[in-house]
């Protein structure tokens, strides 16, 4: 029935006297403790703080929801206590010629807030392609400058030295792990490239 102790500061007259701190319950059921249906709202907000409403959150989400079920039925007992469990899955959008390293999945700006401020490389492949189950990246490695990570728009913009013509191409870390991997041949490479990500709340 409790989703947290909320303490806060209030102009209100209890029997110890007025403007103190006092503490109340902040319920998420009925008075008997049922509850029917809720809204689950995941937002990609990671600056919030916190204030004395703790754990009502004050602030307005609406601009920043990546994610969301309305009125789930979750018909909960008096006895019972609802909990969310939730999974982010990584899917890159050309299943078959592109790849998400598990350096990245387990290591990364977006999910870990590891520094940015690491050694990117890219490699390139005349005549070699990548498949799920490569870890390292192959043929030639050329230095990534000017690494830019965004976590408004989600996406990562990166300048390199103009490459050949090539069957495959990798950005990786410091050790030569895969963070993104790609078959998509082309005659030349860009200087500058950006990766987008693309948050949604269906895996398919």
């Amino acid at each position: 029935m409790n989703a947290g102790n909320r303490t806060t500061y209030g102009q209100v007259q209890t029997w110890y006297g007025a403007n103190k701190y006092f503490t109340d319950a902040s319920v998420y059921t009925d008075e008997n403790g049922f509850l029917d249906n809720v809204n689950i709202k995941l937002v990609k907000n990671s600056n919030y703080t916190f204030d004395e409403n703790f754990p009502i959150l004050s602030e307005d989400f609406s601009n920043n929801i990546f994610a969301h079920i309305d009125n789930y039925k979750v018909y909960k007992q008096p006895n019972e206590i609802f909990a969310l469990n939730y999974e982010i899955v990584f899917m890159p959008f050309d299943k078959d010629n592109d790849f998400l390293g598990s350096e990245f999945i387990n290591n990364n700006f977006f999910t870990n807030r590891k520094s940015i401020d690491r050694e990117l490389y890219l490699f390139y492949s005349t005549n070699e392609k990548y498949n799920v189950l490569d870890t390292k990246g192959i043929g030639t490695r050329k230095s990534i400058t000017n690494i830019t990570f965004s976590s408004g728009v989600y996406s990562i913009t990166f300048t390199t030295d103009l490459i050949p013509a090539h069957v495959s191409w990798a950005i990786c870390d410091e050790n030569n792990n895969i963070l993104f991997a790609s078959n998509s041949g082309s005659n030349s490479f860009s200087t500058t490239k950006t990766i987008y990500f693309a948050m949604r709340d269906k895996r398919i």
